[in-house]
């Protein structure tokens, strides 16, 4: 009796060892990507005084990849609160991020402000 109480033991134990592997090993090859505000070179920027709503801000947003597999990113949208305050659609060179690699998608006037706007709000920085 006790040997077939070690034995399942045994076998419960390393089908445990098992599992817990192959889920960290799932977990270390999803992708991962970060995002950072930052800020555009003036010299690819249109004066401030031409710029309409749909003309390129002086802010962008940096996206790192930071997993071990490339990634394609076609869009990606920002809320705050429950409410979607920027819909962002990537340059069709810019949409496969390496690993280790990072695109800038540059924001709109009309989408700087809506993000300054509900940060400023809130009492929140950027």
């Amino acid at each position: 009796m006790e040997l077939a109480i070690a034995l399942a033991g045994a076998i419960i134990g390393a089908f445990a060892a098992w599992f817990l592997n192959e889920w960290s090993i799932s977990l270390r090859e999803q992708p991962r990507l970060c995002f950072q505000m930052t800020d555009i070179p003036e010299d690819k920027l249109t004066e401030k005084e031409l710029r309409t709503k749909t003309s390129a801000s002086e802010y962008g947003i940096k996206v790192f990849n930071v997993g071990k597999n490339a990634f394609i990113l076609d869009h990606f949208s920002l809320y705050y609160e429950g409410k979607n305050l920027v819909d962002c659609f990537m340059d069709e060179a810019k949409q496969v991020i390496l690993p280790n690699e990072n695109a800038i998608y540059t924001l709109m006037e009309q989408d700087a402000d809506a993000l300054q706007t509900n940060f400023t709000d809130s009492g929140e920085l950027i």
